[in-house]
């Protein structure tokens, strides 16, 4: 028992809730005053919210009486359909909240890039700390600033030192060529690195795409990044070049760093190790080529680069955020709240192996709730029900199994189709599977 609280303890994972059989009158939505990242703020608060008042039950301890020992105590909590059923206990603790956080942290990321567009304004500062569990003031105070603005698009860029952590989630750089990284890439990697934001307005939406890249560094960038060592320098405006004089070895090398424009606009940033010192006429030799790329750390928990389409409407309390990736796939998140406070949603990932739903309503006193969690292998997931903006799924029972579901859940694997529902009332926790519907 022990060890399960202790698994528990570090769950992250909202629970939502389903409210019974019988009569399910429709949840009108209601008009919000927030703008887009604030109403999506709230929710991520609501959500957080719930998260902790039901972890905190799950590991509440029993009062002993005075004088007792040390005797194991049980939380007040009644969660024994969980502790005693360990494929609902990995889906709860492994993917659901996962997918949950994945989403609405990077959909909060191009959020930021929406506010200051919508607002018009030229550059902002923004705390996006919840990406990291990292105390870091890069993220605490991350700056953006317009470059652009043409025909109703807007283009907005933020340098990055390129010596972030991979906890941070932010891209970092990445040598082609590991084995030729020595000393002088303590600089380099410094050198004209940027997310770029590219941000339009359409008829109903925001499509905001979030790139990695490089520019061309100023003097003043390379002089920063060299300071404190003894690396020379030169700049070659013409050629988009930085040379690197260094000592390594007891041997001088010169690194030519060279940011590129390619065809489409794309800038890549090459690198070529000399030997000798380019300040002398005639004393290089060699010449080994690798290139520099922009990407998360491998461990990195999320992925903010990415198309977004984003729709806010304050008319009826509503937030859609869509995030399209390579290969056709997607995630997207949906939220409204409703005329009696209720929370509810839909986060959705799918690409070409599978497909997974997941379905949420959050009750006022964010203590009671359920989740429905749909997995499907693509080939033979069927189509989920329609968009919450379709008033007639926005139901205190859009959370129920659907005859689709039971069928799918009850001819098919665990491996190739998991349906299950975690219902929360105040003093229990219940789990529901579509194959013994």
């Amino acid at each position: 028992m022990k060890k399960l609280l202790a698994m528990l303890m570090v769950c992250t994972l909202p629970i939502l809730a389903l409210t019974g059989c019988g009569e399910s009158p429709l949840l009108n939505k209601f008009a919000t005053s927030k703008n887009g990242p604030d109403f999506l703020c709230m929710v991520s608060d609501k959500l957080s919210t719930f998260k902790t008042n039901i972890q905190n039950k799950m590991t509440a301890p029993v009062q002993q009486p005075e004088g007792e020992g040390e005797e194991e105590t049980t939380p007040t909590f009644d969660f024994s359909a969980l502790s005693g059923d360990e494929a609902a206990s990995s889906v709860w603790q492994d993917k659901v909240w996962e997918v949950v956080d994945k989403a609405n942290t990077e959909n909060m990321f191009a959020m930021m890039a929406y506010n200051i567009y919508e607002k018009n304004q030229d550059f902002a500062y923004a705390d996006l700390s919840f990406m990291s569990t990292t105390e870091s003031e890069i993220l605490k105070d991350f700056y953006i600033e317009k470059t652009n603005s043409v025909n109703g698009t807007s283009t907005y860029i933020s340098h990055l030192s390129g010596l972030e952590a991979p906890s941070l989630n932010l891209p970092v750089p990445h040598a082609s060529k590991p084995e030729l990284v020595d000393r002088a890439d303590d600089v380099i990697k410094q050198l004209g690195n940027y997310l770029e934001f590219t941000v339009s307005k359409r008829d109903i939406s925001t499509e905001i795409k979030i790139d990695a890249g490089f520019v061309m560094p100023t003097e003043q960038d390379v002089q920063k990044a060299r300071a404190g060592t003894d690396i020379l320098y030169q700049m070659m405006v013409e050629s988009n070049q930085v040379v690197i004089i260094y000592d390594h070895e007891n041997q001088t090398y010169t690194k030519l760093v060279t940011f590129t424009v390619q065809p489409n606009g794309e800038v890549k940033k090459f690198v070529k190790k000399l030997d000798g010192d380019a300040t002398q006429t005639g004393n290089l030799t060699g010449g080994i080529d690798y290139e520099y790329t922009l990407k998360p750390a491998e461990n990195a928990k999320y992925d903010i680069c990415c198309d977004y389409t984003i729709t806010y409407s304050a008319g009826d309390g509503g937030v859609f955020c869509q995030q399209k990736r390579e290969n056709n796939a997607y995630t997207w998140a949906e939220y409204y709240l409703v005329e009696t406070a209720e929370l509810v949603g839909r986060i959705k990932q799918n690409n070409v192996s599978h497909r997974t739903t997941i379905d949420l309503l959050l009750n006022q006193d964010l203590i009671s709730g359920s989740i429905k969690y749909n997995f499907q292998r693509s080939s033979i997931s069927k189509n989920t029900t329609a968009f919450l903006r379709d008033e007639q799924v926005l139901r205190k029972d859009f959370t129920l199994f659907t005859q689709d579901e039971i069928a799918v859940a009850k001819s098919n694997s665990a491996l190739n189709a998991q349906i299950l529902a975690y219902v929360i009332s105040e003093d229990k926790l219940r789990v529901d599977y579509a194959s013994n519907s």
